[in-house]
């Protein structure tokens, strides 16, 4: 059987970036620690996330190559003539006739991103869709005209990709649904990787409870919901915190904003690093993922709850795409009804009055990552996927 040549393309940054980037990572961590070639090409980024993740050109992440070509991209006409043939060049000079040659891109595929997809093709290698979503205008999502039009075009040509797609990844049992009825593709269910977080065993809550949110505020998110139920928590007893971690557009983080203004008990934090993540991660007591019940959401799966498993510290989740596939209520973590801020508030209320059993839920809620989310498991699913191709 050939060795695995994987490339890992698409506009996500490396190495840092988005949750899809976290999970392209772990992804690499496995490829490194079992000797499996792999690159990563970044695409065309927007100026933007250029600046806010503020990724070098050119690196190494282990003993994983990554390049990115965007810097090019913004060179005006002669730039883009240059960033296609750039590009090109370096995927020729990747292909390994030895090998099994492997081409991923990440969810959509952008009329830009075209051009390298089929000359993968044209060169030989497997192209391949690991997809986290159905659609970036699925109901849920809060962006604007511009770049609804811009998500549109981009679906049609995405939907004729993985027409010419080798195989799939997929994150959630929906999405496996969705593309068995569409294409005759193999596929494969790929849960999220993350590695053990839990430094320490939690003993005890903290004085006040710190009840943590990390994310988006889009409408998907539910944090509105979040933040309802916990003032009614605080109504109920007042030795509570809730910390608001990330950042969204105006429009949204004016919705959460009002919702929290002159609410002493409430602290909005806005990004964060990694390492602060954790931290916080960590030394948090109570950590909420409230998604809304959305076609957006029951598509995807959300990278934090598996983060927030790997602290082992006590998880409240919605009941939205595969979350029931993995957790059961109250045994690993508190499910709630999505879009019910009574529900939330009970499951808030529950975890706060029994700490004891929070914790014992916690560990149980770690015991799901080892099970479910370990980086080598998933790893290996990975590449015995592609070697079946």
């Amino acid at each position: 059987m050939k060795p695995l040549n994987v490339i890992f393309t698409g506009r996500l940054s490396f190495p840092n970036g988005i949750a899809s980037v976290k999970r392209r990572k772990y992804i690499i961590d496995y490829l490194n620690a079992t000797a499996v070639k792999c690159r990563v090409v970044c695409l065309r980024q927007s100026k933007k996330d250029l600046e806010k993740f503020n990724n070098p050109d050119h690196g190494y992440y282990g003993a994983t190559e990554f390049i990115n070509f965007s810097s090019v991209f913004y060179h005006g006409l002669t730039g883009k003539v240059s960033y296609y043939k750039q590009v090109s060049a370096f995927l020729k000079k990747c292909y390994d006739e030895n090998s099994t040659n492997v081409l991923i891109f990440h969810t959509s595929l952008g009329i830009d991103d075209l051009p390298f997809l089929l000359y993968g093709k044209h060169l030989g290698y497997k192209i391949i869709f690991d997809q986290v979503e159905t659609s970036y205008v699925a109901k849920g999502v809060n962006i604007s005209l511009k770049s609804k039009i811009y998500a549109t075009i981009n679906d049609v040509i995405t939907k004729w990709g993985y027409r010419q797609a080798d195989a799939f990844f997929v994150i959630s049992t929906a999405l496996q649904k969705w593309n068995r009825e569409r294409y005759n593709q193999p596929i494969c269910l790929l849960p999220n990787s993350t590695p053990i977080i839990r430094s320490v065993k939690k003993e005890a809550f903290s004085n006040p409870v710190k009840i943590l949110y990390v994310g988006t505020f889009t409408p998907k998110d539910g944090v509105d919901y979040l933040v309802k139920a916990f003032k009614q928590l605080v109504s109920y007893r007042s030795d509570v915190r809730l910390i608001l971690i990330g950042k969204g557009i105006k429009r949204d983080m004016d919705v959460i904003m009002s919702l929290i203004e002159n609410e002493k008990n409430i602290e909005y934090r806005g990004y964060v690093d990694d390492d602060e993540l954790y931290t916080v991660l960590r030394e948090s007591d109570i950590l909420t993922m409230t998604r809304s019940n959305s076609v957006f959401a029951n598509f995807g799966f959300p990278f934090k709850l598996s983060e927030y498993l790997a602290t082992g510290n006590p998880v409240i989740a919605t009941n939205v795409s595969d979350v029931c596939l993995y957790l059961e209520d109250k045994k690993n973590a508190c499910i709630a009804v999505p879009e019910d801020v009574e529900s939330i508030f009970e499951s808030l209320k529950y975890l706060v009055e029994n700490e004891e059993k929070a914790l014992e839920m916690g560990d149980n809620g770690l015991m799901v990552v080892k099970k479910h989310f370990d980086v080598d498991k998933n790893g290996k699913k990975f590449v015995e996927f592609l070697k079946q191709l």
